[in-house]
């Protein structure tokens, strides 16, 4: 599959604020469904994501599966850290509204100023 694209970004809200967008990753297979319906949500929702095909990627297909529990489901959500399965609109969207976490480097500067200030 020569020079097939094996992720591509779909930058839909490219202007605005980068700390406030959620991080949206969709691991996807052809002929799926419900990664048509996952995708055209986001679109309609104008929330940029980016995709992966795990046909083409067998690594990448190997991370979806680490990420979550080794179920070969698409589509597999990443949004915001938090992993969904299939196309659960209630879900996604629960998972939109949540920050994301923080990382840990943040976390530990933030208790070193934390405690400087005691």
């Amino acid at each position: 599959m020569g020079g097939e694209k094996l992720a591509q970004k779909n930058n839909v809200n490219a202007g605005d604020n980068l700390a406030n967008k959620p991080e949206v990753i969709i691991y996807t297979s052809p002929n799926c469904k419900y990664c048509g319906l996952a995708k055209a949500y986001f679109n309609e929702s104008k929330i940029a994501f980016e995709e992966i095909d795990i046909s083409s990627d067998r690594k990448k297909a190997q991370e979806m599966l680490a990420k979550n529990g080794g179920k070969n489901s698409t589509p597999t959500l990443e949004i915001n850290g938090r992993i969904v399965m299939g196309f659960q609109r209630e879900l996604i969207d629960e998972a939109l509204s949540r920050p994301k976490p923080r990382k840990r480097e943040d976390i530990i500067n933030n208790m070193f100023f934390d405690l400087l200030e005691l």
